[in-house]
């Protein structure tokens, strides 16, 4: 009898667990969205050192503020402003207490299209940019 009222409270403990990772998933998915949308707004505002400021630190670790700062700035210049951008597709992963959701963009500008692809950590219920990824032949050729 012992042993069947241990593993119900074991199973118990794992649905539990599952629903609290999947709130994390739809909030960190809300979030992440919320931040894509800030992101452009800056963008289109050419609020470059606001953007840097909001990053993951381990997104800083990998590219100086000068860096970051020439790319945003090419992409503006070359592209134009954002006009829209759609989700074209999302994941998220939890890994060692760690929730990443990787979104991808299809977005127009004003002068071209691109795929964005924005990765994103999740935790306190905040979501702060770990990668950012613009595929786009309209910025090369132009």
């Amino acid at each position: 009898m012992q042993k069947n009222t241990l593993s119900g409270i074991a199973s118990l403990l794992l649905i539990i667990l599952a629903v609290i990772a999947c709130n994390a998933v739809t909030d960190g998915k809300s979030a992440a969205s919320n931040a894509i949308e800030r992101f452009h707004s800056m963008l289109n505002d050419e609020r470059y050192a606001e953007i840097y400021a909001e990053l993951d630190p381990r997104f800083k670790e990998a590219n100086t503020e000068q860096e970051m700062t020439e790319l945003l700035k090419a992409v503006h210049i070359k592209l134009g402003k954002v006009v829209s951008s759609e989700n074209q597709t999302w994941r998220a992963n939890s890994f060692n207490l760690e929730t990443q959701i990787l979104m991808a963009q299809n977005t127009d500008f004003e002068e071209g299209t691109a795929v964005e692809t924005f990765t994103f950590l999740y935790a306190d219920k905040k979501v702060s940019l770990l990668g950012y990824n613009i595929n786009s032949k309209d910025l090369i050729t132009k």
